[in-house]
């Protein structure tokens, strides 16, 4: 599965390494993530239905780290994929939350 990629580039790491975003279908994470309020309460309403790029950011920004796994998952076709009409947006969230590949 390519969940898991260095942004800037963007290019797809390899199992293990350090990545700036985890596409959130098919992701394992600590359910910690979601116990604090604030990963409800500070996303900002303009970019809600990005869950991917804010569940990256929140991590990142209090020390968790992202690594790509190699999962064989696959159950997004690529002509439903939403991220077709979602890509300029999630630059610009990304851009937002003034995320970069300095890990």
């Amino acid at each position: 599965m390519d969940h898991g990629w260095r942004v800037l580039g963007p290019h797809p790491a390899e199992p293990g390494d350090r990545v700036s975003y985890v596409g959130t279908g098919g992701c394992a994470c600590d359910l910690d993530i979601v116990s604090d309020p604030s990963f409800f309460t500070e996303l900002p309403r303009y970019f809600a239905f990005l869950e991917d790029i804010w569940m990256c950011g929140y991590a990142r920004k209090r020390g968790w780290v992202l690594r790509k796994v190699d999962t064989p998952v696959e159950f997004v076709l690529d002509e439903t994929n939403q991220h077709h009409t979602l890509a300029e947006r999630k630059a610009e969230f990304y851009r937002y939350l003034r995320l970069d590949d300095s890990h």
